[in-house]
């Protein structure tokens, strides 16, 4: 760990590393580091922004950035001409009032600290408090080690309490990620949600091919990133089931914009662009087709009242692809649901699905009828709104729990045609 301006900075690693970095392989790890401040990236200072280049593993040595810099916001309005703000992404001090802030230990706060669990290792960057120290963050990063498919991806808890012991309304909940992911011209990227509705991702782009300039070794429109929701819960609900909301349901909205005419002014974010763009843009359905220098808005809450006692926590994933396609993307967050419920949710994901999957509309009776061929078609091709149990949804029984149109044409199958059963429960 590093101390910057007061600030901790940590950097993890995912998978293993026998041999040390000297005998990695392509696809091992890669590394991110976080602070204590919330931010992620440190304003993309390479090799350490879920990038392939430490370990070797990227032929082009340049192509160290994909996450520049990222981490929580919170917004409160106050019935002025601006709401309040403090946001976490491009933050590596915490001299002004936009800068989330280090506390130290008096009432009990902790300090950052790392763990090393059987199977990760983590950072938990400690307390920090937003503009007024009236609301407390702390964020836990993940970052598996078992290797094989759990190398690519990082798992984020990010609580949320009150700090001064009274409730504060109005307030909006999220993170800003900015994406720089590799590509010929600067930071120009394009965002898409991928074919099965699953996850907003970024990727690369590129003014030249492969024949036109032989010294470029891979095309960057196949570096790929994105963070996804993953759960929450309030610590009452934990209390009384600790599987509670932990199949995606409850995220008020996610999008990809242009830096420039969604967030800043000549460098400055604007809290009430922030604002309104949240409110607006809700779903994940939401992607800049242009390439352009863009950013992930990704909103927990939005007009919410945090009560006095009230503390929350917010999961979501954070992935790259070196060398791939959305469909990696895809299979990469489908490993890192499996790891985030076998890991931090333990026993949650035992009782989603039940005998045989099709019940995509949660019927607590199990039936499986028209109510969830209207859920999947509104899944996959009007809103995109995940179903409450993902592996209810996988009719075909794809082994990597993928959701397609072979999964529509399966429960078509059944309910109208050949009415042979949807697949058994992973």
């Amino acid at each position: 760990a590093d101390t910057i301006v007061g600030l901790t900075f940590y950097t993890l690693k995912t998978g293993t590393a026998p041999e040390g970095f000297g005998g990695m392989s392509g696809t091992d790890f890669v590394q991110l580091v976080v602070s204590s401040n919330g931010e992620m990236g440190q304003n993309g200072i390479g090799g350490k922004n879920l990038d392939f280049t430490v370990q070797g593993g990227d032929c082009d040595e340049y192509a160290d950035v994909y996450m520049y810099s990222g981490g929580p916001f919170l917004l409160q309005d106050t019935g002025g001409t601006y709401p309040c703000m403090s946001y976490a992404m491009h933050q590596l001090n915490f001299a002004t009032d936009i800068s989330f802030k280090p506390v130290d230990t008096v009432g009990g706060y902790s300090m950052p600290d790392t763990i090393q669990g059987s199977n990760y290792e983590a950072f938990y960057t400690g307390t920090f408090v937003n503009w007024d120290s009236t609301v407390a963050m702390e964020k836990t990063v993940y970052a598996p080690t078992g290797g094989a498919d759990s190398t690519n991806f990082m798992i984020q808890a990010l609580r949320i309490f009150s700090y001064d012991g009274a409730s504060h309304s109005n307030l909006v909940i999220g993170e800003i990620i900015d994406w720089d992911i590799y590509s010929d011209d600067g930071s120009d990227n394009v965002a898409l949600v991928t074919p099965n509705g699953k996850v907003l991702c970024f990727r690369g782009t590129d003014t030249v091919d492969l024949e036109t300039d032989t010294t470029k070794c891979q095309l960057n429109a196949n570096r790929l990133a994105a963070q996804d929701f993953l759960g929450w819960y309030s610590e009452s609900q934990h209390r009384m089931d600790s599987c509670q909301n932990n199949a995606f349901n409850g995220l008020h909205g996610m999008y990809a914009g242009h830096n420039d005419s969604m967030l800043f002014v000549d460098d400055t974010l604007i809290a009430k662009r922030l604002w309104d763009s949240t409110l607006a843009l809700t779903g994940i359905d939401h992607p800049e087709a242009d390439s352009t220098d863009l950013h992930l808005a990704m909103t927990f809450r939005h007009g919410f009242t945090l009560g006095a006692a009230d503390t929350l926590t917010f999961f979501s994933l954070f992935t790259s692809v070196q060398n791939g396609t959305v469909e990696d993307i895809e299979a990469n967050w489908a490993a890192a649901r499996a790891w985030y419920l076998d890991n931090l949710r333990p026993g949650c994901n035992l009782f989603c699905c039940k005998d045989t999957t099709g019940n995509v509309d949660n019927d607590p009776e199990e039936l499986i009828d028209i109510g969830d061929l209207t859920g999947l078609i509104d899944y996959l091709f009007i809103t995109f709104t995940l179903p409450v149990c993902m592996e209810e949804a996988n009719i075909d029984g794809d082994p990597e729990g993928i959701v397609d149109i072979a999964d529509l044409t399966g429960l078509i199958d059944y309910l109208f045609i050949t009415f042979t059963p949807p697949a058994a429960c992973p």
